[in-house]
Parts: structure tokens; C-alpha cells; sequence
């Protein structure tokens, strides 16, 4: 028996027994057993895959076409275009959750509420205060296709700006099942190649308490939420500039390195609730953030001759980490900082 392969689906196994063909039918990781009639297998649409549970389809069929001189059938699935993406691949279903930093549609937290509703999950979203930053985000999100968004202000540096958010969200929502630090912010003025060591006391406190301190306060706050609903994944983006020199990165490297450890602490306090806590290292991208960024012209410019993939990495690249980190195919990882750097982290010189 033939099992023709579908690019996200597959008939897994074919089985002609007598006036019955048996099939198995599913994603790696689910599948279901149909029982068809001789009489229904000729070439005709016999079992509509929304029954196929697991799956995530609506609209696709699995056909049986018989193959000549043998008494044997070809077997494929066929799916309606828009479902190629979702079936087999909704790995997110059911999951919600709140993504902090969607500044315009380069950055890296669109990427991964993309990757995130692609795969099934649904998102809520904060923005920093004022009209403008609402505008700003509001379009970047309504460019993945979300004109309803869930959307509230947020100064992550006032603790009474988190309190109001989780309080919002909790009333709006059944269930927290995951939180996406995407923010970090530090005086441009000091983010200039040989400017670390003149960088005031004021500055250099501000960025770790935006960047690395507002994971902690996060946490926090959502993990009451996240226990009630058996768990969650709470992630960061973070840098190589935190364990690496990378001129004009100063304060900020400092910030991502205090960053990474406080996802170590969380991941190592929060594992018994079923929280898990991670950091993705991302390459350099241009984002409205990396803009600040004194040297990032010469980090993108330089990456390319580094690393083995010999190019820059792509948002989209992050955000399917991200998704992944998110979803229980990552169940056993927590305190981890993974590259998405094209590999340019391994070479040393």
C-alpha cells in the first residue's frame, strides 16, 4: 500500500484486510485509525480529516485511488490551501498568553506572536504608554492578521503599571500559559564604542532595572496565574553581548547578563510549579530598539563573515524558537539560553 506523503500530514500506515482497508492517518505525534468499506474506496472522498482528532483541520479529506492490475489502493490526504500551515502543525492550540515589547513590525515580539498564532496559540499585548507607542504596536499587530487584539499600556518600570496589566489580564482571560519579555532599554548616549567606562551611576541602574529586573517582576505576578493553569513557559530575549565583549553594547551587555541569570534563578524557584523559564539569544536584527545601538551596523555587517551559516539571522527564525520554547515540545527545558545566532556564538576568533 502506498502511502503518499503530504507536507505537514501523512498517511502513516495502509492496510488491506479483505472488504476493509484500515488506515492510519496523523502528524507525527497524533494519528487515528479509520475502518473504510471496500465500496467507499473508489477514488471518492471517504472520511473528511476534521474527524481525525488531534489534527487541527477542517477541511481536508483522506482518498483511496485504486491502483490497477493489483488489488491494492494509493492513499493521500488531501488539504484545502489554507490549511498546509495549520495541520499538523497547531502545536499552540489552546494556549494564551501575554507578549510584552511589540514595537513595530520589525521586532523581534512580533516575530514570535507571528510564530505563536501560526501555530495555533492566541496573544495579548502591552504597549508602552501614550497614544503614539498604541498606534505604533496596534498596526504592528493587526499586520499578523489580528484586528481585535487584546492591547493594554504598560511602563514596565512602574510597579503599579505590571499590577494593573495581570490584573487586567486576569480578568479578561481563563488561563496564562505563557509570557514573552521582549523589552530592554538603556540611555543610547553610553552605547558607544568606548564609552562603557564613563557610563553614570544613574544609566547604568536604569538599564538593568528595564531589562533584567522587569523579568523578575513578571514572574512574579504571573506565576499565581500560570499555577492555576498547570504550568507555563516564560522566555526573554537576550544577546551575545552578555557573555562577549561587543563594542557599543556596554551597559546593555551587563543588563543582558544580569538578564540570563535571573531567568536561571526564576527557572530554578518556579520548576516545581511547572513554570519554566528561558532566555533566547537572538543575532542581531535592525529593530527600532537595536537602533540605540552605537556599533550595530558593524555587528550586521560583520556576523555574515562569522559564522557558519555565513549570514544574519531572521526574525522569523527567533520566533519559531520562541513558539517552541512555548510549547510542550520543550516540556524538559528550563534555565536554558539557546542561540539563534546563525551559530556565530561557537567561533572564537
Amino acid at each position: 500500500m502506498d502511502g503518499v506523503k503530504n507536507p505537514t500530514m501523512s498517511v502513516e500506515t495502509a492496510t488491506d484486510r479483505g472488504n476493509d482497508l484500515s488506515v492510519a492517518v496523523g502528524t507525527p505525534k497524533t494519528f487515528t485509525t479509520a475502518t473504510l468499506r471496500h465500496s467507499e474506496r473508489q477514488g471518492k472522498v471517504v472520511k473528511k480529516a476534521g474527524t481525525i482528532s488531534g489534527t487541527g483541520l477542517n477541511h481536508g479529506f483522506v482518498v483511496f485511488v485504486p491502483v490497477p492490475h493489483l488489488n491494492l489502493f494509493s492513499v493521500s490526504l488531501c488539504l484545502h490551501r489554507k490549511c498546509l500551515y495549520d495541520s499538523g502543525m497547531s502545536i499552540l492550540n489552546g494556549k494564551v498568553g501575554l507578549i510584552f515589547g511589540v514595537a513595530n513590525d520589525r521586532s523581534y515580539a512580533t516575530f514570535i506572536a507571528e510564530s505563536v498564532i501560526k501555530l495555533g496559540g492566541r496573544c495579548a499585548f502591552t504597549h508602552l504608554p501614550g497614544e503614539k507607542n498604541e498606534r505604533r504596536t496596534r498596526k504592528a499587530v493587526e499586520s499578523l492578521g489580528i484586528t481585535d487584539a487584546w492591547m493594554v499600556p504598560c511602563d514596565a518600570g512602574k510597579d503599579e503599571d505590571l499590577d494593573a496589566v495581570f490584573a487586567a489580564y486576569a480578568k479578561a482571560h481563563s488561563r496564562l500559559d505563557f509570557v514573552v519579555h521582549s523589552i530592554a532599554f538603556a540611555d543610547r548616549e553610553w552605547l558607544v564604542p568606548g564609552k562603557f567606562n564613563e557610563t553614570p551611576r544613574a544609566s547604568y541602574l536604569s538599564a538593568i532595572d528595564i531589562s533584567a529586573y522587569t523579568l523578575a517582576a513578571m514572574a512574579k505576578r504571573a506565576a499565581p496565574l500560570m499555577r492555576d493553569s498547570g504550568g507555563g513557559s516564560i522566555l526573554a530575549m537576550s544577546y551575545y553581548g552578555s557573555e562577549k565583549v561587543v563594542p557599543g553594547y556596554n551597559v546593555m551587555g551587563v543588563a543582558k547578563a544580569a538578564l540570563e541569570c535571573t531567568a536561571r534563578y526564576l527557572a530554578a524557584e518556579l520548576g516545581q510549579a511547572n513554570i519554566r523559564v528561558n532566555t533566547i539569544s537572538g543575532g542581531p536584527l535592525r529593530t527600532l530598539a537595536s537602533s540605540a545601538v552605537g556599533g550595530i551596523d558593524t555587528m550586521l555587517e560583520h556576523t555574515p563573515t562569522r559564522a557558519p551559516l555565513r549570514r544574519n539571522i531572521e526574525g522569523k527564525e527567533v520566533g519559531g524558537t520562541a513558539a517552541w520554547l512555548i510549547s510542550d515540545l520543550s516540556s524538559g527545558v528550563t534555565g536554558e539560553n539557546i542561540y539563534v545566532d546563525c551559530g556565530v556564538n561557537i567561533i572564537g576568533v
